[in-house]
């Protein structure tokens, strides 16, 4: 893999973590309220 592609793979998985990341969280508190 090449280095841009692996800055643009890390970048994706930043982006699909931290999305994951506020979805669980606001489905916790949707369910806690």
């Amino acid at each position: 893999m090449s280095d841009i592609g692996k800055k643009k793979f890390i970048k994706a998985m930043c982006w699909l973590i931290g999305f994951l990341t506020v979805v669980i969280w606001y489905q916790i508190i949707w369910f806690l309220e």
